[in-house]
C-alpha cells in the first residue's frame, strides 16, 4: 500500500509497478486519475475507486464524468464511482462494498489532505476543519495567523498552490505595511487534468442547474469524440466551465473568467475553431497566467522587457511554467504576440 504525497512516494511506487501488474488507485480526484494514468503508460493495469456519485465530482459534473470515465477506460484505466473500500487483501487486491474484489499487487491512496490542527488547537486558536481564519489571515488570537492547506477561510483555498501563494502575497503586504488593509477574498480555483492525451479545464460554478435564476448554459457532449464542454454565464461574464477536449477555448474562457470580460454574443463561437478575441477588462494584466506561482500577465511583460524574450528566460525570471506546466501554451502565446519597440 502506498500514499502519494510527494516525488520520493512517487519513485518508491514505480520501483514496485512493473508491466501488466494490476493497480488500484483508492480515490478518483484528480491527483488519483493523474496517477492512474502515470501508472497505465508504464504498463500497468490500472483501476479507479471513487466513493462519489462520479469522479472529479468536485470540479465537473456528471455529463463530463461520464465521457471522461471512457477516456480512460480507453486507454485502459477502469473506473469504479460510487465504491468504497471494505478491505485491502495482500496478495490479492481491494475488496469494495459490494463484494467485489478488484486484482492488485499494489494499492495507490490518493484520497486527499486533512489540516494538522493539533498545534493550535493546543494554543487555544479556533479550529475546524482547518486553522479558521478571516480576510486578514488572522486566527481567533490576532497575533497568530495561518495560510494554505492548514487554513479554513470562508472562501475557501486548503489543496491549491494559487490560493496559498495570493494569501501569502496578502499577508505579507499586511505584515510589512505596504498596504495593512490588504484582505484575501477567497479562491477562484481553475483545475486543469494533467493526464497524457487528456486535455480537462474546469473551473467556477459547473453544478448548477441549467435552469437556475439568471444562468445561461451552454453544453456539447461529443462521447464518440471523447468530447465534452460545458458553459455558465451570469450577467454576461462566465461563471463556470468544463472543457474536455477543447484546449484553445479553455484558454480563451479562463481568460473570461479571471477578468471579468464580458462574454460575446455568440457564445458557441467561444467553443469552435480559433480562439474569439477576448476584450480587455479592467485589472486584466493582474489576472494569473501562471497559477502555480501566482505569476500575472503583467509579471511576464515585465520580464520580456527585461530581456526575456523565450519561455526559459522567463521562466528563469517569473517560475511561470515551472509548476505543473498548464500553463506552457497560454506563455508561449503570450510571447509570440509581444513585438520590441520601434528603434527611431
Amino acid at each position: 500500500m502506498h500514499t502519494l504525497r510527494d516525488l520520493e512516494d512517487c519513485q518508491h511506487l514505480l520501483s514496485q509497478t512493473r508491466p501488466g501488474a494490476p493497480v488500484v488507485v483508492l480515490g478518483g480526484g484528480v491527483l488519483g486519475l493523474e496517477a492512474a494514468r502515470g501508472l497505465v503508460g508504464r504498463g500497468a493495469r490500472v483501476s479507479v475507486v471513487e466513493s462519489a456519485p462520479w469522479i472529479m465530482c468536485r470540479q465537473i459534473d456528471q455529463g463530463a464524468a461520464r465521457v471522461l470515465a471512457d477516456s480512460y477506460a480507453a486507454v485502459g484505466v477502469a473506473v469504479h464511482a460510487r465504491r468504497s473500500a471494505a478491505r485491502w487483501i495482500p496478495g490479492t487486491g481491494l475488496e469494495v462494498d459490494d463484494g467485489t474484489v478488484l486484482p492488485g499487487d499494489a494499492l495507490v491512496v490518493a484520497a486527499g489532505v486533512r489540516a494538522n490542527t493539533e498545534l493550535a488547537a493546543r494554543a487555544g486558536i479556533v479550529v475546524d476543519h482547518g486553522v479558521v481564519v478571516d480576510d486578514g489571515l488572522a486566527t481567533s488570537d490576532p497575533r497568530v495567523h495561518a495560510v494554505g492547506d492548514c487554513a479554513q477561510h470562508p472562501g475557501g483555498g486548503a489543496g491549491l498552490v494559487q490560493p496559498g501563494w495570493e494569501q501569502a502575497a496578502v499577508l505579507a503586504r499586511r505584515l510589512t505595511g505596504s498596504a495593512p488593509h490588504a484582505s484575501y477574498t477567497g479562491a477562484r480555483p481553475l483545475t486543469r487534468l494533467k493526464a497524457e492525451g487528456i486535455e480537462l479545464t474546469a473551473f467556477g460554478r459547473v453544478h448548477e442547474d441549467d435552469d437556475a435564476p439568471g444562468l445561461e448554459t451552454l453544453t456539447i457532449s461529443d462521447r464518440h469524440g471523447g468530447r465534452y464542454a460545458k458553459l455558465a454565464v451570469r450577467r454576461e461574464r462566465v461563471v463556470g466551465a468544463v472543457l474536455l477536449g477543447f484546449p484553445e477555448a479553455a484558454a480563451t474562457l479562463s481568460q473570461l473568467y479571471d477578468t471579468g470580460a464580458p462574454v460575446p454574443s455568440d457564445r458557441l463561437a467561444l467553443l469552435q475553431g480559433p480562439p474569439t478575441t477576448v476584450p480587455e477588462a479592467q485589472g486584466a494584466a493582474e489576472a494569473p497566467v501562471c497559477r502555480c506561482n501566482a505569476v500575472s500577465r503583467a509579471d511576464i511583460e515585465k520580464a520580456w522587457l527585461d530581456g526575456a524574450r523565450t519561455r526559459e528566460a522567463v521562466a528563469e525570471r517569473t517560475r511561470a511554467t515551472t509548476g505543473c506546466g498548464g500553463c506552457v501554451r497560454d506563455v508561449g502565446a503570450l510571447l509570440s504576440g509581444m513585438r520590441p519597440a520601434p528603434v527611431g
